[in-house]
C-alpha cells in the first residue's frame, strides 16, 4: 500500500508518518510512505507514483489541500483522500469532493486508524468491482479503469468532460458521451438527453418530462425523445418485475 502525506509542518508530518507506520505494523500491512511539504510537489510526483491513499493538510502554502485532493482524485479515482486541519469549517466541502475522512488536529491515533480502515475498505470494494468483467473501460487523464457496469449510477457531460458516477467513486474522462454509451448495456442504460446517461435501476421517478434519480438529481428529458424514453423505461420496469416473480 502506498500512502502520501502532504503537510508543511515538519512536526505534524512526522507525527502522521509515525501513525501510518503504527497502523501498518498493527495490521501487518506492507506500506510505502511518501512525505511532501507542498501540494504542488505531491501532484508532480503523482505523475509516476500511484497512491492508494493520501493524507493532506488543508491549509498548505500555495495550493490548498482541498484543491490538490480534487486534482488527485480526478487523475486517479481509486486514491482515497483523508483531509486534516485545525478547523471543522471545511468538513462539508471535504466530503463533497469525496474525502473518506476529516481529521481535526491534533490528530489522535484512534481517529487516524478509523480513517485508514475506511480507505482500505473502500479501496477493496473499488478493486473488487473493477475486476469483474464485462465492464466499461474508462480512460482518465492518467489511467485506464475497467468499471463494472451495474455499479454505474449515471454519466453526465459538462464542458466536454464526462463524469461517470458510480456506487464507489467518480471518474472524470474526456471520452465523448456517444462513445461511452456505445459500450454500455442498453437494456440497463438510457440516454435521457444529450448530456445524461442514466442507469434505469437508479431512477426514482420518470414523469412529466422529468427524470429524478435516487440521489435527488432532477434531469429534464429531451422533448424530442420523451415518448421513446418513457417506453424504454416502462419496458425496463416490466422486465424487472418479471424477474422478481
Amino acid at each position: 500500500m502506498v500512502v502520501a502525506i502532504c503537510e508543511d509542518n515538519e512536526k505534524e508530518a512526522q507525527r502522521l508518518q509515525e501513525m501510518a507506520a503504527q497502523y501498518a505494523d498493527a495490521h501487518q500491512l506492507p506500506l510505502q510512505i511518501c512525505v511532501y511539504a507542498s501540494a504542488e510537489e505531491l501532484l508532480e510526483q503523482s505523475r509516476t507514483i500511484v497512491y492508494d491513499a493520501a493524507v493532506l493538510d488543508i491549509y498548505l502554502k500555495g495550493m490548498t489541500g482541498l484543491e490538490a485532493a480534487r486534482r488527485l482524485t480526478e487523475w486517479d479515482p481509486r486514491c482515497r483522500v483523508i483531509l486534516a486541519t485545525v478547523s471543522r469549517a471545511h468538513a462539508l466541502e471535504a466530503y463533497g469532493i469525496g474525502a473518506v475522512h476529516y481529521l481535526v488536529k491534533p490528530v489522535k491515533y484512534q481517529d487516524f486508524e478509523e480513517a485508514m480502515e475506511r480507505c482500505c475498505r473502500e479501496r477493496s470494494q473499488i478493486m473488487e468491482a473493477a475486476a469483474t468483467a464485462p465492464g466499461l473501460e474508462i480512460c482518465t487523464e492518467r489511467s485506464r479503469f475497467l468499471v463494472r457496469q451495474d455499479v454505474i449510477h449515471y454519466i453526465e457531460m459538462w464542458e466536454k468532460r464526462a463524469t461517470v458516477h458510480t456506487k464507489y467513486c467518480d471518474y472524470v474522462t474526456w471520452m465523448p458521451l456517444k462513445e461511452l454509451y456505445g459500450h454500455l448495456d442498453t437494456e440497463i442504460f438510457l440516454k435521457v438527453q444529450r448530456s445524461y446517461i442514466v442507469n434505469m435501476g437508479y431512477i426514482s421517478r420518470l414523469s412529466g418530462g422529468r427524470c429524478v434519480l435516487k440521489n435527488g438529481l432532477d434531469i429534464a428529458v429531451s422533448r424530442m425523445n420523451r415518448n421513446a424514453v418513457k417506453t424504454r423505461y416502462e419496458h425496463f420496469i416490466f422486465q424487472e418485475a418479471r424477474c422478481r416473480q
